[in-house]
């Protein structure tokens, strides 16, 4: 009998007011979407009991505080710059992500209570912004700050794209939950877990350098020829499918 997939994607937040630390966990056939504050305690108390992830993504950036991420500056240029770009995370707003980001992989890390789980660094809008045809971006309205990621979402759902081409590493629970959810934060966790999965099928691609880190993207046979095109054009990024990066927790 095979073993049960468990896979975690985990949007990082880290509003002090609010629960905006969006969850995804699948267990089996079990898919539980839900948000949490930046106390370890309610991260606890969302997270199923003796869960343990292969892989958890989270969309944060994974790096020490002080380097600059050769991965964030190649996709902030064209064709990515109006598109999907990321944000700069050594300074500002930025960097307070990362450091959210370290103190949530370290909740996980006591949460999750064991050795093994695969980490790898998610981002939501590059990984929706490469699957999506240089047509809908010919046509994209004016978007306020803060509102690109649901209209990549809704635009990649609507063309059931991502279903299209990656429906066999999840069941069909997610695929149901994927057109349905509305919640900015959820949504963000779903396509957090949808990374895990590639990554864990050996369908990612790592995209960055050892030293800034890597995001996890679908493989590239999944992007579209102008984001292929896009990234073979930089010669800042040292291209790498390879998976030294991995990070795996350590035991307790």
């Amino acid at each position: 009998m095979s073993e049960t997939l468990k896979l975690a994607g985990i949007d990082v937040g880290f509003s002090e007011v609010r629960n905006c630390t969006g969850l995804a966990f699948l267990d089996g056939e079990t898919l539980t979407v839900t948000k949490a504050s930046c106390s370890v305690e309610n991260r606890k108390l969302k997270t199923p009991t003796d869960f343990l992830p292969a892989v958890a993504a989270f969309d944060g950036p994974i790096a020490s505080e002080t380097v600059k991420r050769k991965c964030e500056y190649t996709f902030s240029k064209m064709p990515f710059n109006k598109r999907c770009k990321p944000g700069l995370s050594h300074f500002g707003t930025g960097l307070k992500l990362r450091l959210a980001t370290a103190k949530t992989i370290s909740d996980f890390t006591g949460i999750f209570m064991s050795g093994g789980t695969v980490i790898v660094e998610a981002f939501p809008n590059l990984f929706l912004g490469v699957l999506l045809p240089d047509e809908v971006y010919q046509q994209q309205p004016v978007l306020k700050r803060g509102k690109r990621f649901d209209w990549l979402y809704d635009e990649v759902t609507k063309r059931e794209i991502a279903e299209g081409k990656m429906k066999p590493v999840l069941p069909q629970v997610f695929w149901d939950r994927w057109k349905t959810e509305k919640d900015h934060d959820r949504r963000a966790a779903l396509v957090c877990l949808l990374t895990a999965a590639l990554h864990h099928k050996g369908l990612s691609y790592m995209a960055g350098d050892e030293e800034g880190g890597y995001f996890c993207l679908p493989a590239m046979h999944l992007w579209e020829n102008w984001a292929v095109k896009g990234l073979e054009a930089s010669p800042d990024l040292q291209f790498s499918a390879a998976v030294s990066n991995q990070r795996v927790m350590p035991i307790s």
